[in-house]
């Protein structure tokens, strides 16, 4: 499964190589701004839950094939804002929310995403 990825300050980067390191293709959105295969997002949260900009216009022209998403966030914003825009694409195109995670993620949060990309075929 492809996973796509947004990061400005390089935390969910930092969470994609780890991936690329057990041998998932990780892109850049902003790299690959079109694709045409079926892929896995991952983003940040800014401030209040907001999703970032380049996401929101990256899936204005991609969302045909999202078929889940992960989020990045900071604790200190509270539970309810922590990674929420992970919950806002989910709940926007019906896809399912796979893990929140907090800034780059530790171990743990690197293999609870990949269980649950290998067993997104099986969520059906």
């Amino acid at each position: 499964m492809l996973i796509l990825f947004y990061s400005k300050t390089g935390k969910v980067r930092r969470f994609a190589d780890r991936l690329t390191n057990r041998g998932f293709v990780c892109k850049d959105i902003l790299q690959h701004p079109k694709v045409e295969e079926d892929f896995v997002l991952i983003t940040p949260t800014y401030g209040f839950g907001q999703i970032p900009e380049p996401v929101k216009l990256f899936l204005e022209d991609n969302s045909e094939h999202l078929v889940a998403v992960a989020s990045s966030g900071n604790k200190v914003w509270g539970n309810d804002l922590f990674a929420k825009s992970g919950e806002v694409i989910a709940d926007t195109h019906n896809v399912p929310l796979l893990h929140k995670f907090q800034s780059q993620g530790f171990d743990s949060d690197v293999e609870i995403f990949i269980e649950r990309v290998l067993n997104l075929g099986k969520m059906d």
